[in-house]
């Protein structure tokens, strides 16, 4: 009689299993070239942006749907572009900025499971090697105005280090700033050139 409970117990469990999987249905959401974005895929970017910007797992808004759709399409152009170029990164950089970054998480008590955790590592490479593309297509193309940052500079009372270092931050942040819009530029480029087709 026993053999027969624990029998039963093993077919229920492989029926609700069965159940289970074929409630899942794979949707197609959008073609991105010869790419497929499903709800999975949907699914998995808006809990990951949920969690980098500490926004509660139970919020529902199609705006963060809206949001990661357009995210994920950017994240394969930029992808398939990085293919196509050679691109040297200092991995040392990177690991430091995701063990920073994995660390405030879990400090904010934010369970993180092995996927989410290898999918914020590929974003964190794939945005780095994506900066390092702009600023290797880009850089010469920069000025920067001397004269206003030596104007915004003028009333500092601070000593000659002081001065020398917000400087350099001031330089730093004028360039990253025009970078940024190469890059925005760049992206909208490649969606213009490429063949996306969305099916919800």
């Amino acid at each position: 009689m026993k053999k027969n409970i624990f029998g039963l117990l093993i077919i229920s469990l492989i029926l609700i299993t069965t159940v289970s999987l074929s409630e899942i249905k794979l949707i197609k959401l959008a073609n991105v070239n010869d790419k497929i974005i499903t709800n999975i895929d949907l699914q998995r970017e808006i809990k990951l942006i949920k969690i980098l910007n500490n926004i509660e797992d139970t919020t529902s808004d199609s705006n963060i749907e809206k949001f990661a759709l357009e995210n994920i399409i950017n994240e394969i152009l930029k992808e398939e572009e990085l293919n196509k170029n050679e691109i040297e990164i200092d991995k040392k950089i990177v690991n430091e900025y995701y063990n920073n970054l994995i660390y405030q998480l879990k400090n904010k008590n934010l369970n993180i499971s092995k996927d989410i955790d290898k999918e914020i590592y590929k974003k964190i490479l794939l945005e780095y090697k994506w900066n390092q593309l702009i600023s290797k297509k880009f850089s010469w193309k920069i000025n920067i105005n001397m004269n206003e940052i030596n104007e915004k500079l003028k009333n500092n009372v601070d000593d000659e280090n002081r001065i020398i270092s917000l400087k350099n931050e001031l330089i730093t942040k004028e360039k990253n700033k025009k970078l940024e819009i190469y890059s925005l530029n760049y992206l909208a480029n490649l969606r213009k050139n490429s063949l996306i087709k969305y099916f919800k």
